[in-house]
């Protein structure tokens, strides 16, 4: 049968594997678990020559475009790496650095794979550019829910320390929107002195029980550490967490659609939606990101808030219901406020340790 080259976006590419051949490029697996060998064309697309029906029925399903990303904060500009990066790339790769893995001198090709291949469904790459001036690379990769990410500074002499807790930010808080990870991590190795020094004055600790010994070639290894970031981990107690858990597995369907027959007064998003949302940022310990939910009511302190009214329009809906959805309703109204309750105290603890890490970073 006919082999139909393919595109395969790579946002559909769960990882890289290497390829059995000598002359093969890369091995994929897919997010829908097929695996396919592919290879980079000359603009960077990746493509597969296959006959397997299922899979080129899945590609077309999802013709999808790359993704690309600009963040931007001041003067500093973090965009994804494309083919046209190459020369500066090699040029940056080809020095002497403390980035360095071997002697080895990097040819054309070499960058063109390693571009087509660091972005991936888990994983992307980025040009650092200061005044539209590339300055280095910010990549990651993802594992389960913990993020690596690799800082690589090739322009010291432009940039300063603010702007390199800028970029650490930057990265970091695109990491949390795409991947909701619940940690992150970067491996340094331990002569690279400007990285140590980056990670610690930016909410990093060294690990001192971990360490790392990288193949830098066939026959040698490279001393890393790993450094981990100081998250503001809130430790719910196990009491606290039956109630949230509790709370989150009921939901009165039935009161919520006489309540809202009209939309004009939506109970289950200003309840329901609300509390659950926090409850899984309290128990996945990502409250720093509760300000991307515009819709959530809170009041002056920042703390969660349900308004007297809608509690008395869940009370007169009650009065509708019978049997397991007047018992479910009941349920859900008794845990409403302790799990109100249990939020805001996480709320106050994790902006009291916000306010202990702005101190600390500022005196350091």
């Amino acid at each position: 049968m006919k082999c139909t080259k393919m595109i395969v976006p790579r946002s559909l590419i769960k990882h890289h594997l290497p390829h059995p051949e000598i002359y093969g490029e890369s091995i994929v697996e897919l997010l829908n678990g097929m695996v396919t060998d592919v290879f980079t064309v000359e603009n960077g697309d990746l493509i597969t020559e296959t006959n397997n029906l299922k899979l080129i029925e899945y590609l077309n399903q999802n013709d999808i475009h790359e993704a690309c990303y600009v963040l931007e904060k001041d003067t500093i500009r973090i965009r994804s790496i494309n083919q046209s990066d190459l020369e500066i790339v090699l040029s940056w790769m080809n020095q002497k650095t403390i980035y360095s893995f071997n002697d080895i001198m990097y040819e054309f090709e070499d960058i063109r794979i390693f571009i087509s291949h660091a972005i991936s469904n888990a994983s992307h790459l980025f040009i650092i550019e200061k005044e539209n001036m590339p300055i280095g690379t910010a990549g990651y990769d993802t594992i389960d829910l913990n993020g690596i990410i690799d800082i690589k500074i090739y322009e010291k002499e432009i940039i300063s320390s603010d702007y390199e807790a800028t970029i650490i930010n930057l990265l970091s808080e695109h990491i949390h929107k795409m991947h909701r990870i619940n940690g992150l991590s970067s491996i340094v190795f331990k002569d690279d002195h400007y990285s140590h020094q980056l990670f610690t004055k930016n909410g990093f600790y060294k690990n001192e029980e971990d360490s790392l010994e990288l193949p830098i070639s066939y026959s040698s290894f490279k001393k890393a550490d790993i450094y981990k970031y100081k998250s503001f981990d809130i430790q719910v107690k196990e009491s606290e967490k039956r109630i949230l858990n509790e709370f989150l597995q009921l939901y009165p369907k039935k009161l919520y659609d006489l309540a809202n027959p009209d939309e004009h007064i939506d109970l289950e998003h200003a309840i329901d939606y609300e509390l659950k949302i926090y409850i899984r940022l309290v128990l996945t310990n990502q409250l720093n990101f509760r300000d991307e939910f515009e819709e959530i009511c809170v009041n002056i302190d920042e703390l969660l808030n349900i308004e007297d009214n809608l509690i008395e329009k869940y009370d007169e809906m009650m009065t509708f219901l019978s049997g397991e959805d007047l018992n479910i309703a009941i349920m859900y109204k008794q845990l409403i406020f302790p799990v109100l309750e249990i939020i805001n105290k996480y709320i106050k603890i994790y902006q009291e340790k916000q306010i202990y890490h702005f101190i600390a970073n500022s005196t350091y």
